[in-house]
């Protein structure tokens, strides 16, 4: 994303769309919708190179690629399908419709400061299944935001989409990462134990904000 956003801004963000970081067996919580300003991209920039296919531990393959600029009813579809609880943990909110505030910010990508991936199933009718994203704070520092459908947590979707997510924010220089989790969100909180080593942690009313860096593969 652009420079730094405001701390007044963050704030009324959370208050009313909340989450960022939402791993694929429970949702989590937290922006993960820093705004910024976004310039118009083509069809040259669009990073070919994210459009994969991967193979779940239960023989299931999805389609994993890059959201598209403006693909708004993509992440309407998805936001239809997620239970209460999802959505909540997610995005905090319990509506039934996602704001357009909160639509604008996920699907307004350039691909390098703001960029999203999305994972299809399309061996069946489910469309898309989760959809991770980032945001850039600054020059080094991103925003993480993260969901899966509730059919298909727990299914190693959640693992596959931030790990892609997080070494495509790598790719484009940022080497920090902040997350909003929830109090009650168990597996991101084991996801990030297992993959990153934490920087900072502040609680504020039941969510945690957490920086951190990916944990180096270990040499031995």
């Amino acid at each position: 994303m652009s420079q730094v956003r405001s701390r007044a801004w963050q704030s009324e963000c959370r208050i009313q769309t909340a989450p960022s970081l939402t791993y694929g067996i429970e949702p989590v919580g937290g922006p993960g919708l820093t705004q910024m300003a976004v310039v118009s991209t083509g069809a040259e920039d669009y990073p070919a190179e994210l459009d994969t296919w991967i193979t779940l531990p239960n023989g299931k393959r999805l389609h994993i690629r890059p959201l598209r600029p403006s693909e708004e009813s993509t992440v309407l579809n998805l936001y239809a399908r997620l239970s209460p609880r999802t959505r909540y943990q997610r995005f905090h909110l319990e509506t039934r419709g996602l704001s357009e505030a909160v639509l604008r910010l996920l699907v307004d990508v350039d691909h390098h400061h703001r960029l999203a991936l999305v994972a299809e199933n399309d061996a069946g009718e489910d469309g898309v299944v989760g959809l991770a994203n980032f945001g850039a704070i600054d020059d080094e520092s991103v925003e993480l935001g993260l969901v899966v459908c509730d059919e298909w947590q727990r299914q190693h979707v959640g693992t596959e989409l931030a790990c892609k997510v997080i070494q495509a924010a790598e790719d484009r220089g940022f080497c920090r990462f902040v997350a909003h989790i929830l109090s009650d969100n168990v597996a991101i909180r084991r996801l990030m134990k297992g993959k990153g080593d934490i920087l900072s942690a502040r609680t504020s009313c039941g969510v945690t904000e957490i920086e951190f860096i990916r944990r180096k593969p270990s040499s031995n």
